[in-house]
C-alpha cells in the first residue's frame, strides 16, 4: 500500500488478488500506480482507517490524508511529533501509535482523529511501551517499569483510556495481535512458543 522514495508517498493499486499463494506472479503485474502526494519527511509506517491514511515520519509526527481520491490524494491535517513508531492502529476515532519526544521514550499515545483537520492527543502511557495490540475493545500494553514486564488491559470505550486498566499479567511478550475472540501473544522463553488466548466473559482469559 506504501513506497517511500524521495519523500513520496505512493498509493498502489492491487487488483486481481484472488489467491495470492496460487496467482502472485500474474497478480503481481496487475499492480498499477493511482497516485501519490508529497511529504516532509520520509515515511516509516502507514496504515488506512476508512478514506483516510495516516502516515508517520521521524519530525513530521502523523499525518492524515484523504484518499477518497486516490488519483488526488490530498492532506488533512498534522500532529507534530519528534519520533513516532512504524506503527500505527485504529480504534473508532482514535490513532494508536508508540512514539518518543524530547522528554521521555517510547511511550503509547492515543490520538483523537474525530477531526482529522485538527488531530488532538487524548492520552498516553506514563510507563515505556513495547508493544500493543487492539483487541476488540480491549487494548493490550506491553510495559516496562521499575525493572519489571507488565502486559496491561485498558479499556478503550473509556474516557481516559490509561486510567481505565482491567487487567495485567506479569510477562513479556514480543508479538501481540488480536483477532475476534483470540489474540495471539509470542512470549520471551526458551520454549519459543506462540500462545493463543480467548477470552472468556466470566474469567477474561482462559
Amino acid at each position: 500500500m506504501r513506497t517511500a522514495l524521495n519523500n513520496t508517498l505512493t498509493l498502489l493499486l492491487l487488483s486481481g488478488l484472488l489467491c495470492p499463494l496460487v496467482s502472485f506472479g500474474q497478480d503481481s503485474l496487475n499492480v498499477r500506480k493511482v497516485g501519490d502526494v508529497k511529504v516532509w519527511n520520509p515515511p516509516v509506517t502507514a496504515n488506512v482507517h476508512g478514506s483516510i491514511l495516516a502516515t508517520t515520519a521521524a519530525r513530521s509526527g502523523i499525518m492524515l490524508f484523504d484518499i477518497s481520491d486516490p488519483v488526488s490524494p490530498s492532506e488533512l491535517g498534522q500532529y507534530p511529533f519528534y519520533l513516532p513508531g512504524t506503527r500505527v492502529e485504529y480504534f473508532g476515532n482514535y490513532a494508536l501509535f508508540i512514539g518518543s519526544d524530547s522528554l521521555s521514550s517510547n511511550r503509547l499515545y492515543v490520538l483523537d482523529i474525530s477531526d482529522p483537520a485538527h488531530p488532538q492527543l487524548n492520552s498516553r502511557t506514563s510507563r515505556s511501551c513495547n508493544g500493543f495490540a487492539v483487541w476488540g475493545d480491549t487494548l493490550l500494553s506491553q510495559e516496562y517499569s521499575n525493572g519489571t514486564n507488565v502486559l496491561r488491559l485498558y479499556d478503550l470505550n473509556a474516557d481516559d483510556i490509561f486510567d481505565s486498566e482491567i487487567g495485567e499479567f506479569s510477562v513479556r511478550s514480543r508479538l501481540l495481535k488480536g483477532v475476534q475472540d483470540y489474540v495471539a501473544i509470542s512470549l520471551y522463553s526458551s520454549d519459543e512458543l506462540l500462545s493463543f488466548y480467548q477470552r472468556n466473559p466470566d474469567t477474561g482469559f482462559l
